[in-house]
C-alpha cells in the first residue's frame, strides 16, 4: 500500500524482501528526467538501490487509465554506446538509468564472461564494470580487454564495492582508465568519467 498526496492505492509487487531503516541520497542533474526515483541508497552489501517517489508514483498510476500510451521514439543511431557489466540486476538497473539520462545507449552483460562474447559480437564505445562477479571478475575482465589488440583503447571505468587502496591499485593496473567506489557513488561522477572519456 502506498499513501502519497495523490491518493492511496496498492501495488502489487514479487516480494517483499525485507524492512530496514536507510540513508536517502539525494539525486543530482544526472537523474532530473528519472521522474519516479527519488533518491539512493547504498546498502551493506555495497549495492547502490534506488528509492521510489511515493507521489510520481501514484500520480502516474491515476493518470494511466485516462492517457494512451504512445511509441518511445528510437534511438537515434548518434548516441555513444557502453556496455554495463553487474552480476546486480539493481545495480545494473541504476547505472543504466543514469547513462541513458545521460544521453547514451546501454546495453548490459550479467558478468566478464557475458560480457565478453558481447563485446566481441559487438563492440561498444566503453565499458562500465562490477569487479565482484562470477565465472570472471571485472579486473580479470579488463585485463582480457587490454589484452585484445583492437579493444586496447576502449574506455574502461570499473564501479565496485571495493575501496582498498590496493583494490583500487590493481584495478589500475589492470587497465581502467577510473575506479569508481560504490560507497561514494554519485551519478554525477559517473557521467563526468565517461563524458571525459568519450569526448
Amino acid at each position: 500500500m502506498v499513501q502519497a498526496a495523490a491518493g492511496e492505492l496498492a501495488f502489487v509487487v514479487d516480494d517483499a524482501l525485507l524492512e530496514q531503516e536507510v540513508v536517502v541520497r539525494a539525486l543530482g542533474r544526472g537523474f532530473a528526467g528519472v521522474a519516479l526515483i527519488s533518491g539512493a541508497t547504498v546498502l551493506e552489501t555495497g549495492e547502490v538501490a534506488p528509492i521510489l517517489a511515493a507521489n510520481e508514483l501514484v500520480r502516474q498510476a491515476l493518470a494511466a487509465s485516462r492517457v494512451s500510451v504512445g511509441v518511445m521514439p528510437a534511438r537515434a543511431k548518434s548516441l555513444r554506446r557502453i556496455l554495463v557489466v553487474d552480476d546486480s540486476a539493481t545495480t545494473r538497473s541504476l547505472v543504466r538509468s543514469i547513462l541513458e539520462v545521460g544521453g547514451y545507449a546501454v546495453q548490459v552483460a550479467v558478468d566478464g564472461v557475458d560480457a565478453l562474447a558481447r563485446i566481441q559480437r559487438d563492440p561498444p564505445e566503453a565499458i562500465v564494470s562490477d569487479v565482484e562477479m562470477p565465472h570472471m571478475d571485472g579486473f580479470a575482465l579488463c585485463a582480457a580487454v587490454r589484452a585484445t589488440a583492437t579493444l586496447r583503447t576502449l574506455p574502461f571505468i570499473l564501479v565496485t564495492s571495493l575501496s582498498s587502496e590496493g583494490d583500487r591499485a590493481k584495478g589500475l593496473a589492470a587497465g581502467a582508465d577510473a575506479y569508481i567506489v560504490k560507497g561514494e557513488f554519485e551519478q554525477d561522477t559517473l557521467l563526468d568519467a565517461v563524458g571525459r572519456l568519450l569526448p
